[in-house]
């Protein structure tokens, strides 16, 4: 397997450029000396965040907006980085450049998924922060070949936001329903901020559309007061 060495917890953080909450845990998944594409990039703090505390190696931010863009090359100028800026959907402008991880934070799990099923060989490493669909994509994940290494759910103004990061090596372990819904529990960062996202998650669960999810949220909850992954 692929080894990817991770910068942490624990370790220095200086937020200029400053992140989100949600931001900044992704950014530190990122593996250390990344080659990194950032699709969606927006204002590009993300990967100059990265740059700024020389985590990575180089950076690609990709948008489709022009606005936003021009948001990142005012970052970018106003912190003085290397941070390379294209306009495009997905990887499409990018192809043939030199990367070898990717970050989208903040999109749904169909644009996600588009973006991954066209992705080059050399991609390695994902870190995704979906605003919707998480379920939907960790089961594309796993079917497309890619093992989910690690989760993490960050509570930031009032809402969730699921997190998690993937290599490019097909995963050995069958998912199962709750999996696909929440994630591997043994894959968690935060239990406690997890805990509290399943118990707002068991509130909505009452329309019948939602019963499959909310025994799910039962399932997960049960093993976090055991301590196991369900299964």
């Amino acid at each position: 397997m692929v080894q990817f060495p991770s910068i942490l917890e624990g370790s220095p953080i200086h937020l200029k450029p400053p992140l989100s909450r949600r931001l900044h845990a992704l950014a530190l998944q990122v593996p250390a000396g990344a080659k990194l594409v950032d699709v969606g990039t927006d204002h590009g703090l993300l990967p100059l965040w990265l740059l700024a505390q020389g985590r990575i190696a180089t950076a690609i931010g990709v948008d489709r907006s022009a606005a936003a863009l021009a948001a990142a090359r005012r970052n970018q100028l106003r912190f003085g980085l290397p941070l390379d800026l294209q306009v495009g959907v997905g990887l499409v402008s990018v192809q043939g450049r030199d990367f070898d991880c990717m970050t989208m934070a903040g999109m749904g799990a169909e644009e996600i998924i588009t973006t991954l099923a066209a992705a080059p060989p050399q991609l390695a490493w994902v870190g995704l922060q979906p605003h919707r669909g998480a379920d939907v994509l960790r089961t594309w994940l796993h079917r497309a070949g890619w093992t989910i290494v690690g989760e993490q759910v960050v509570e930031e103004n009032g809402l969730f936001h699921p997190l998690f990061w993937a290599i490019g090596e097909p995963d050995p372990v069958a998912i199962t329903g709750p999996e696909r819904s929440f994630g591997r529990l043994s894959l968690h960062r935060d239990p406690q901020t997890l805990r509290r996202y399943l118990e707002a998650e068991h509130k909505r669960c009452t329309a019948p559309l939602l019963l499959e999810r909310g025994g799910h949220v039962q399932v997960v909850l049960e093993a976090l007061k055991q301590d196991i992954s369900p299964r």
